[in-house]
C-alpha cells in the first residue's frame, strides 16, 4: 500500500461485524443501538418498528445487534425504561424540597417538559401507546406512574395535607403527563404557552387538595 494511500484510509474503519475488543468497545456499540432504537421507536411506533430500521440508524450488522440483544423486545423495553428513569430521577433529584406543594408541582411540570424534549420522538409512543396492550409500554409505563404518584402522596403529606383518595393521584399524575404532552405537542402553533400550563397545574393542585388557587 502506498504512503499516500494509508494517509486516506479512515483513522476508524467502519466496524460493521468487526468483533469488539474491549468492554468499553462492547459498551459503545450497546449505547448506539438503544439511541437508534429510540430514534426509529419514536419515528415509527411499537407496531411498525423492526430491527432493520434500527439497523439503517445505527450503521450496524445484524449480527452485531443479536450479540448485544436477544431480539426487538428486548432492546425496545430497555429504551422504554431508560426513558421513564429520566423522568422518575428528575422529579426525586431536581424538585427542592422546601418548595410549596404548588411550587413542587410547578417544577414537575418544567421537568416534564425538559425530560419530554430530551427524548424527541418518543414522547410520542410513550404517551399514546399507554393504553395499547401489545405495546410494552402498557406495562412499563404504569409502574412508573405508580412511582411518580407515591412521591406525589409524600409530598403532600409533608406539607401536612391529606388526599382524599387514590383517584384524586391518579388525577394530579395524568395532568402533569396531558399537560406536559399538550405543551409539547402544540407548542409550535402558539395557543399554548407554559404560563398557560401552569396556571393550569396550579388549579388542579388547588381543587384536588382543597387549598387556594
Amino acid at each position: 500500500m502506498s504512503s499516500q494511500a494509508a494517509e486516506n484510509r479512515p483513522a476508524h474503519p467502519r466496524t460493521r461485524g468487526r468483533p469488539l475488543k474491549t468492554e468499553a468497545d462492547y459498551a459503545r456499540v450497546r449505547l448506539r443501538i438503544l439511541d437508534a432504537t429510540q430514534a426509529a421507536y419514536g419515528d415509527l411506533g411499537y407496531h411498525a418498528l423492526n430491527v432493520n430500521a434500527i439497523l439503517e440508524r445505527a450503521g450496524l450488522s445484524r449480527p452485531t445487534f443479536y450479540r448485544h440483544f436477544n431480539n426487538l423486545d428486548e432492546v425496545v423495553r430497555l429504551v422504554i425504561a431508560r426513558a421513564c428513569e429520566g423522568l422518575v430521577d428528575r422529579f426525586v433529584n431536581r424538585i427542592p424540597t422546601d418548595a410549596s406543594v404548588k411550587e413542587k408541582m410547578a417544577h414537575a411540570v418544567e421537568l416534564y417538559l425538559e425530560w419530554g424534549e430530551s427524548i424527541g420522538s418518543l414522547l410520542r409512543p410513550l404517551y399514546v401507546e399507554l393504553h395499547d396492550p401489545l405495546s410494552p409500554v402498557s406495562e412499563l409505563r404504569p409502574q412508573v406512574l405508580v412511582r411518580i404518584g407515591d412521591l406525589y402522596r409524600k409530598t403532600v403529606e409533608t406539607e401536612g395535607l391529606r388526599i382524599e383518595n387514590d383517584l384524586l393521584v391518579d388525577l394530579m399524575v395524568t395532568g402533569i403527563e396531558f399537560l406536559g404532552y399538550r405543551y409539547l405537542l402544540e407548542r409550535n402553533s402558539g395557543r399554548i404557552t407554559k404560563g398557560m400550563i401552569k396556571d393550569a397545574m396550579s388549579r388542579l393542585v388547588a381543587c384536588t387538595l382543597r387549598i387556594p388557587a
